[in-house]
């Protein structure tokens, strides 16, 4: 996929000259056109909201929800599957406008898909179609608290990086009308190029971000304000080991026979590479990158960051602990964005947005979130659409740290257990086992909450196997599978009196005393029916979705009866 570099002189824009470098321009200049009249917030205000009844009253007027949903929200619940589209018609490469034209209210229509964390193939991934009220009133106020607030205008540069498309994305021209498919993460970083319009930008796929024509053209931008990207990407730069394993494979694997469309600093970068070798050249490329990007305001999820690799991201920016400068969000496909670290004197709490109407709901009591009395629970989300959306069931955990005004919620967004839809295995295990991973699980009554670091405490204690996960098996009986072959001095009925230490819970503490839960050590290498490399290539030629590359620590299993 090759770049578009232009400078273009956009009307919209009054004359500004923008620098872009795009995968897809002729897509964004839909996306201008068709936000060219849509008005943002002054999302400031939201942070002088200091009660739970001033907070109600601006999701009411901001949203456009009316009070009458105060009579369903404590009984309903809306899975997202009944609104999503049928994935049928969005996976075809061609399409009559008869099938779509009931999606149009003008000529441009938007339509984003999940990303495929359950697995499977992508005629499992949902589809919705993004209203004109639905971005109006969430999408655009939440997107452009979320950039401003980390240093965004239309007067300096972004980096962006979005997933690598399945292959129907991007922009569909039928007969006259405009159809858009995308992710939600690509499709949210358009609505802030659309609405902030910065004066320059780079928008890339993650799978390009140690690709050396890249990083010539991230260091060509000037007065860098913010670089969105997940965690995961910024680790490839940080990470010394992997930006030159990364920069060796773009170097080795260009066409340098036919440059003559190449960016003038890639050709240069060659030269360099060729006289001082990969090792000098990557500490170089690392150097240079750090002191380009060393002002700029990181975006991104930290929910998956370890210890080790806030280390090296703090190094690489240049931070002092303390000193961070990343603006934590959480954005849902069907919920638009929620909440992000808009508060920069209180960058670790996320603060919700007034834009759409929360529910907590903890073990079938549902509760709104600026009144519940539990400290977590699985979030509900009421949203204006053409009808509004009453109790959507997003399937994410919240835990909240302060209800006074807007609610405060930690920066960590955990995933409610799901059953995984591609097919997975593990020797011993009947081949109808079911899997299920998340981050949180209610099993008749064992209540598993934040497993990831329950098995990371369980790794530096009792030494079980970081690369295999901790297993919950339901069927007749329960039991815990520690992976522990590597460690056969292990004591069991230690490790079960020292697990408290390890905050499992007090649900699982008492299942264990009760012997209702029977902890055991045994083989945990779960394991899908595609290998590894070949699931990454199907997901770089858009045949699968990317969360089918997710990997947990830990999985419950079901047996189902005979």
């Amino acid at each position: 996929m090759r770049y578009t570099f232009l400078n273009i002189v956009l009307s919209i824009l009054g004359g500004d000259i923008l620098n872009t470098y795009d995968f897809d321009l002729n897509l964004q200049k839909v996306f201008y056109d068709y936000f060219k009249n849509i008005k943002g917030q002054n999302w400031k205000k939201w942070l002088d909201i200091s009660s739970s009844e001033e907070y109600e009253e601006a999701i009411f007027k901001n949203s456009g929800l009316s009070r009458d949903i105060l009579d369903e929200i404590y009984t309903k619940k809306t899975d997202p599957k009944e609104f999503s589209l049928n994935p049928q018609i969005f996976l075809k490469e061609k399409l009559e406008s008869d099938n779509i034209s009931n999606l149009f209210s003008k000529n441009t229509s938007i339509v984003c898909h999940t990303s495929g964390t359950s697995g499977g193939d992508i005629t499992k991934l949902k589809w919705f179609l993004i209203s004109d009220e639905f971005l109006n009133r969430v999408w655009v106020p939440g997107m452009q608290a979320i950039f401003e607030s980390s240093g965004l205008c239309n007067n300096k540069s972004a980096v962006i990086f979005v997933p690598s498309r399945i292959k129907v994305d991007g922009l569909t021209k039928i007969d006259e009308l405009n159809l858009i498919r995308l992710y939600t993460s690509e499709f949210s970083q358009r609505v802030v190029l659309s609405h902030i319009k910065p004066r320059s930008y780079l928008i890339d796929e993650y799978k390009n971000a140690t690709d050396i024509a890249t990083i010539a053209k991230i260091l060509a931008l000037d007065n860098i304000s913010v670089i969105s990207a997940p965690a995961a990407t910024i680790i490839k730069w940080a990470d010394i080991d992997k930006l030159k394993a990364g920069l060796e494979k773009s170097m080795n694997n260009k066409n340098w026979n036919n440059i003559e469309n190449e960016f003038f600093e890639t050709i240069e970068f060659k030269k360099l590479y060729e006289r001082i070798g990969i090792d000098n050249f990557a500490i170089e490329i690392q150097k240079r990158l750090s002191e380009a990007l060393k002002d700029s305001t990181l975006i991104f999820s930290i929910t998956s960051l370890s210890k080790d690799e806030w280390g090296k991201i703090r190094n690489f920016m240049g931070w002092n602990v303390g000193e961070e400068k990343f603006t934590n969000l959480y954005v849902g496909s069907e919920i638009g964005p929620f909440s992000g670290g808009i508060n920069k004197e209180d960058m670790y709490r996320m603060y919700v947005f007034p834009l759409v109407y929360p529910i907590i709901e903890r073990k079938g009591i549902k509760e709104f979130i600026s009144k519940t009395n539990d400290k977590y629970g699985v979030l509900l989300v009421s949203r204006p659409d053409v009808t509004p959306l009453i109790n959507i069931d997003t399937g994410d955990v919240l835990t909240i740290l302060d209800k006074e005004g807007l609610p405060k919620i930690s920066g960590e967004i955990l995933r409610s257990g799901f059953k995984l839809k591609l097919e997975m295995k593990l020797e011993g295990f009947p081949n109808t086992t079911e899997f299920f991973a998340g981050d949180y699980f209610d099993i008749n009554g064992i209540e598993v909450f934040n497993p990831r670091k329950m098995v990371s405490c369980m790794g530096q204690r009792f030494g079980i196997e970081k690369d295999n996960p901790v297993l919950l098996v339901a069927g007749d009986s329960y039991k815990m599978i520690l992976p522990l072959e590597n460690n056969k001095n292990a004591l069991i009925d230690k490790i079960k009196e020292e697990m408290p230490s390890c905050n499992v819970g007090l649900d699982i503490e008492e299942a264990i005393r009760n012997k209702k839960l029977l902890v055991e050590s045994g083989k945990t290498n779960v394991t899908s029916s595609i290998s590894h490399l070949e699931l990454l290539e199907k997901v770089r030629q858009g045949n699968l979705p990317k969360g089918v590359l997710k990997k947990w620590p830990f999985y419950v299993l079901n047996i189902p009866q005979e």
